[in-house]
């Protein structure tokens, strides 16, 4: 599965409600086997230490559980923003709205190196160091 594809699919997994705000009386569900949480402070992912809250956070370990996040973002038309390990990464003390994905993680997969095309397949949270030691 890409992360291209329709997830319709997932609709039909078991839910969790949480309320969202106080201030607009709002619930939405969260998919089970991801873990969405709200209001999570950014500083403490970013090298400068800096930034307000994600209003929606989630730390995907894995392809499935991304798609899950992307596809429940969606169903509620909330912006994404993708965030790696946080080096040269400034964010506003306003914090972010919608969904934020940190995908660092993501950095344990396997490597695909292919000597007849001269290309390499990493996923997101693939540190440069590590990809580059590895080349």
């Amino acid at each position: 599965m890409t992360l291209s594809q329709d997830l319709s699919t997932v609709a039909n997994l078991p839910n969790r409600t949480v309320d969202t705000s106080i201030d607009k009386p709002q619930v939405i569900e969260l998919p089970d086997g991801c873990n969405i949480r709200v209001g999570v402070s950014l500083k403490g992912l970013t090298t400068w230490k800096v930034g307000g809250l994600a209003e929606w956070y989630l730390e995907p370990r894995t392809l499935i559980e991304t798609q899950l996040g992307l596809a429940w973002a969606k169903q509620f038309s909330l912006p994404v923003t993708l965030i790696g390990a946080g080096s040269n990464l400034l964010i506003s003390d306003a914090g972010l709205p919608g969904l934020v994905i940190c995908t660092r993680h993501l950095r344990y997969t396997e490597t695909k190196f292919d000597t007849e095309t001269q290309s390499v397949v990493v996923d997101a949270g693939k540190m440069v160091a590590s990809l580059s030691w590895q080349a």
